[in-house]
């Protein structure tokens, strides 16, 4: 299989690259970055993407018109607008992480909304096309400093718990619509059952196609969605690549496989 690497921002490291030429190559594969992949005729594409946003990816398949592995318009679209998405999951009972919004009106330091929170707290500006830059802040100095580096983004930024334990990654990228699981924690059948529900239901609210990762937390015996993100930096050394493991080599001929079952 012919499969082009078009990395799509500057500041992605030549080794995440290598790395993933080598993974590839093992598994049968042609690989191949460079400027001429367009005259080389890929059979698909994967992209890192980076820091820029998915309306760019989108921009960047139609002008190349190269066989992108993305998830559908529709998935983007709706994912780049991540206070739309919470509002869409919490009116159907879905329990998202506790988040805010927060505009130039109030101070992120002394907002009791914030502070009921707790730390560590993820924040990124509310809008279309830089909605996927997200900042962590341990303390009240960094958060302020981060919303306010937002607010030079957009008028108004979603702050979010970001809790570090507990998590359960779940991988779709399957024309059979199977899930990976990665979980930090020991998984009961009930809380497999549950975590297995929820993630049907998020998926069906939202009408989602791989390849996604939906993100999710167990706090004192209660599950929480924390975050849904397009699978694209995974090809970089991210925390989804780690929590595949040995498993990122099927995880990526599975994205493979779908990809050509659905040309």
């Amino acid at each position: 299989m012919k499969i082009g690497i078009d990395v799509l921002d500057d500041d992605i490291r030549v080794e995440a690259v290598l790395s993933l030429c080598e993974i590839l190559e093992s598994m049968g594969h042609e690989p191949r970055r460079a400027v001429d992949i367009a005259e080389w005729n890929p059979d698909m594409v994967f992209s890192i993407a980076g820091k820029l946003s998915y309306p760019m990816l989108i921009s960047r398949q139609i002008e190349t018109n190269l066989p992108f592995v993305l998830p559908p318009y529709h998935t983007l679209a709706l994912l780049d607008h991540p206070l739309y998405w919470r509002r869409m999951l919490e009116q159907e009972s879905v329990p998202v992480i506790g988040w805010v919004t927060i505009g130039p009106d109030r101070d992120p330091g002394r907002d009791t909304r914030v502070s009921v929170l707790g730390f560590p707290l993820s924040i990124r500006p509310i809008s279309p096309g830089v909605s996927t830059v997200m900042k962590k802040a341990h303390n009240r100095e960094e958060l302020v400093a981060h919303v306010k580096s937002s607010w030079g983004e957009a008028s108004t930024a979603l702050i979010s718990r970001e809790p570090e334990e507990g998590l359960l990654r779940v991988y779709h990228g399957f024309v059979s619509g199977e899930y990976i699981f990665r979980s930090q924690i020991d998984l009961s059948p009930d809380m497999d059952r549950l975590s297995r529900s929820l993630v049907a239901h998020i998926a069906e609210v939202l009408e989602l196609r791989g390849p996604v990762e939906i993100v999710l937390v167990w706090e004192q015996n209660r599950l929480f969605l924390k975050s849904i993100e397009p699978v694209l930096d995974i090809f970089e050394n991210s925390d989804a690549h780690r929590a595949l493991g040995t498993e990122y080599s099927e995880f990526l001929n599975g994205i493979i496989e779908a990809y050509m079952a659905l040309k």
